[in-house]
C-alpha cells in the first residue's frame, strides 16, 4: 500500500461553489475537492446525477473514510472530526484505479487543477 498518493481536482473556495457541488452536473469529468469548516460534515446526492464516491480526509489530509454515493439519495453521509472532503465521480475513480491506491490511512497530496506551477 502507497503511503502517499496526489489527486488533482478543483478546489472549492467559496460557500456557494460548495453548496453546489456535483449537484446539476450531468458530465463526470470533474473532482471537486471541499475544505470544511464544520466539525460534523454531510452531504447529500439530491440532483447529483450519477454515483459519487466521497473521501473524508483529516486535517493532516489522511483518509478517514471512503463511501459509495448513489445519485438522488435524500440519505446523508457523515464524517465527524473530518476537514477535508473529495468527491469523485464513479467513473473516474474507477478509470484512474483510485481504488487501488487510496485506502483508510493513506495520506492524499491535494493539488488544484486550476493552480499553475
Amino acid at each position: 500500500m502507497k503511503k502517499s498518493v496526489e489527486i488533482k481536482g478543483k478546489l472549492l473556495k467559496n460557500i456557494f461553489q460548495q453548496i453546489k457541488g456535483l449537484m446539476f452536473c450531468f458530465k463526470q469529468e470533474k473532482i471537486l475537492i471541499f475544505k470544511l469548516k464544520s466539525h460534523k460534515n454531510c452531504i447529500h446526492t439530491w440532483f447529483v446525477f450519477f454515483p459519487i464516491y466521497a473521501i473524508w480526509l483529516d486535517e493532516n489530509k489522511k483518509v478517514l473514510r471512503i463511501d459509495y454515493c448513489r445519485p438522488f439519495q435524500l440519505r446523508t453521509w457523515c464524517c465527524e472530526n473530518s476537514k477535508w472532503l473529495i468527491e469523485v465521480p464513479e467513473k473516474i475513480f474507477i478509470s484512474k484505479n483510485m481504488n487501488e491506491n487510496i485506502k483508510i490511512g493513506v495520506k492524499l497530496r491535494i493539488s488544484d487543477e486550476l493552480v499553475k506551477n
